[in-house]
């Protein structure tokens, strides 16, 4: 059962409930469960679903998930997400996340099931784009939870993401993440602190093409690769460059902006 697409009067067979190979629902079946069958009211694969679910409603600690389920109970009762009126409790989500899954492992399986449903295209456009995490910034800090993503923007997906610690920058973190996707055939895109010689050699050498900008704080690069005289003082006029170079990787594109 596709949880999102299953409508009110959608009928289960008598095999019981029936879900959609590679679903969301179908990827949490792979977490294994600790818990001894008996006493268990739930099913973890049941309890991981609501997690996401009220996470992507906006809530970000067990109490709240276990509220906004609560005050949704008639309706996950007629989607068959739950079987009965009854919802667990925030010390079950609170033992799930502290006992039986991690948020590393949880991040993995998320990032597995969006990288299935990344659909084929002739070109696929990649984005290496950072964001701060809303409501992470405490009072008197100056940082947040940053996270480095690599994101389709035709899709709408984020295929992987890792935080960049607060030692470090997004220069740091954008290897690792990268390592985590197919780039055969994919165009990688990022701002300019992303023009760095050992990630666009990485690209290339897992099949992948890539656009960077290079800016005025990266002179010697953008002499090396245009001309003074293409150079222009408009902001908003973009250079592309197709030719190969000692700086960058044989063939690849790079944007001057």
């Amino acid at each position: 059962m596709n949880y999102i697409n299953l409508h009110p009067d959608q009928e289960i067979n008598e095999n019981g409930m029936v879900f959609d190979l590679g679903s969301l629902y179908e990827y949490f079946t792979k977490v294994e469960d600790p818990r001894a069958e008996r006493g268990k009211q739930y099913p973890l694969p049941i309890l991981l679903t609501l997690l996401v679910l009220a996470k992507l409603g906006g809530e970000d600690r067990p109490s709240g998930i276990s509220d906004w389920v609560m005050l949704r109970k008639e309706l996950l009762m007629e989607l068959q997400v739950l079987e009965r009126p009854k919802t667990p409790c925030h010390m079950t989500y609170r033992r799930v996340l502290q006992d039986i899954v991690s948020a590393e492992e949880l991040e993995v399986l998320i990032a597995h099931y969006h990288q299935q449903r990344l659909q084929e295209e002739q070109e696929i456009v990649m984005s290496l784009d950072g964001k701060t995490v809303r409501g992470t910034i405490r009072h008197g800090e100056t940082q947040g939870v940053h996270l480095l993503a690599v994101y389709v923007p035709r899709q709408g997906l984020v295929l992987v993401q890792s935080e960049v610690d607060r030692k470090e920058n997004e220069i740091v973190v954008a290897p690792q993440v990268l390592r985590q996707v197919n780039l055969s055939g994919v165009i990688v895109i990022g701002d300019a602190m992303h023009t760095q010689r050992a990630v666009s050699t990485q690209i290339v050498q897992d099949g992948g093409d890539f656009l960077w900008f290079a800016k005025d704080n990266q002179p010697r690069t953008r002499w090396a690769e245009v001309p003074p005289k293409k150079w222009t003082d408009r902001k908003d006029t973009v250079h592309l460059d197709r030719r190969q170079t000692d700086e960058r990787a044989e063939g690849k594109a790079a944007i001057y902006a």
